[in-house]
């Protein structure tokens, strides 16, 4: 199978684009990133698809690094495609803000990145991650003990916008690509400095891998890797399964009966755990392996007690409960869910709106323009209705697809700030989600021409 054609089926198989979009393509002049830019480049008429480029020049490599951007600049002229290049002083900016240059580079790069896809109206960024990243990720994680969700490595699209479309292709068979093209590309001097882990990976322990164990070593562990992949699905399905149904919220604290634990293998609890410190906090950042463990077994011994893990969340046994609050303006801290209840006006302060539902007939239905008023089948609702913020994991069944859509994505394709998020109400019954702030139904809630039994949900500011 050849490179294009391999190329081809991973944007098909995991839907990675699709007409109209308009792709940013990271591209730093390496050989992987210049593969990917001809890759896109020789289907962007097929795709029906708009390309431009962004490069960072991070003035660290002095000349080299200043010939780099300017063959991206050539390259793209040539191609006649948009480039959108940045010089800066990573170094000093990691000074300035106390990261690691990686850490510096990593975080300035993803904000220049949001920058012009929110400028340039484009929809997806492109990255040039293949499999040899995945692997030599991998061992660079198992070093440091990680568990499946490291190991699993990255993803194929992270938050409907970053795609990876080169994770299943080796770097020789990138090369072998470029040098059949004829295509020139730049070579990053550092990459062979092997004070770096990675570099260490890259050019000692998966050579000697290669030679003395497994000739075909990248693709196996990828193959693992993939095999985990599907593990992690499966246990984090089951943890949001269980938090939708166990988890009550209270203003700025998050409830979970000790008992509910009891049906839980360690695996879930530890995943249960992990998703009520990312609830509170808005990531697993400052969450170690032994905070983990030692609040699982807190509520397995049902020893009363509390562990502070973060300034701004509190983690606490009781008699009945696992309790997690949240303090400050961090995270979560204006999580909500109320019951609905018929014709009884319910006021969400956390949200700053009123909601109202009220059961009517088709000759009631009004308003149905109006974004602020939602009209949904009942004859398919299991009661109670719940309204409330957003959970990791949510998902809807939206007419139209084939399988379900996250919660995640449909904010971010709707471009709702980051900040508004964690208060856009959510509607849900036992069966799962019923709406979604945008005018997001269910396909099961849609009015037919048979329905005879409708909900009217109107949310209004207090």
């Amino acid at each position: 199978m050849t490179l294009d054609t391999s190329f081809l089926e991973a944007l098909e198989k995991h839907k990675l684009v699709r007409a109209g979009d308009h792709i940013l393509l990271g591209v730093s002049g390496g050989a992987d990133s210049v593969a990917l830019l001809l890759l896109f480049y020789d289907v962007m008429l097929k795709k029906e698809i708009a390309l431009s480029v962004f490069h960072l020049n991070h003035q660290f490599r002095g000349l080299e690094a200043d010939s780099d951007q300017r063959f991206v600049e050539a390259l793209c002229a040539q191609l006649e495609l948009p480039c959108y290049a940045f010089s800066e002083d990573i170094s000093q900016f990691a000074l300035d803000s106390g990261q690691s240059f990686e850490t510096a580079a990593r975080e300035r790069r993803y904000e220049l990145l949001d920058g012009v896809l929110k400028a340039r109206g484009c929809t997806k960024i492109a990255l040039a991650h293949h499999l040899n990243d995945q692997v030599e990720t991998f061992f660079q994680r198992l070093t440091r003990g990680a568990g499946i969700d490291g190991l699993t490595g990255m993803q194929w699209q992270r938050d409907a916008v970053f795609i990876r479309p080169l994770l299943g292709i080796t770097r020789v068979e990138i090369e072998i690509y470029l040098t059949e093209k004829g295509q020139q590309y730049c070579t990053d001097g550092t990459n062979t400095d092997t004070q770096y882990m990675r570099n260490r990976v890259r050019h000692e322990l998966i050579p000697y891998l290669e030679t003395h164990f497994n000739a075909s070593i990248v693709q196996r562990i990828g193959q693992t890797m993939s095999h985990l992949q599907q593990d992690k699905d499966y246990l984090d399905q089951v943890t949001q399964d269980f938090l939708k149904v166990k988890l009550k919220i209270e203003k700025n604290s998050f409830f979970v009966a000790l008992e509910d634990f009891d049906t839980l293998h360690v695996a879930v609890a530890n995943r249960v755990v992990r998703q009520l410190f990312k609830l509170a906090k808005g990531s697993l950042i400052g969450l170690e392996t032994s905070h983990v463990e030692e609040i699982v077994a807190l509520v397995y011994n049902r020893r009363q007690g509390t562990k502070k893990i973060h300034q701004n969340v509190q983690f606490s046994i009781d008699r009945e409960s696992l309790v997690v609050e949240v303090s400050g303006v961090h995270g979560s801290a204006h999580a909500y869910a109320y019951s609905l209840e018929v014709d009884k006006p319910l006021e969400i302060l956390e949200a700053s709106i009123k909601s109202t539902l009220r059961r009517v007939s088709r000759q009631d239905l009004t308003n149905c323009q109006n974004p602020s008023v939602i009209y949904f089948s009942a004859e398919h609702i299991e009661l109670p209705l719940t309204v409330r913020s957003r959970l990791p994991g949510d998902r809807i069944k939206i007419k139209g697809l084939s399988g379900h859509k996250s919660v995640k994505d449909i904010f971010r394709e709707l471009k709702i700030p980051e900040n508004q998020r964690e208060i856009c109400p959510i509607v849900e019954d036992r069966n799962g989600l019923v709406w979604v702030h945008g005018g997001v139904l269910a396909e099961s809630c849609y009015i037919s021409a048979q329905t005879q039994d409708i909900f009217q949900l109107t949310f209004d500011k207090l």
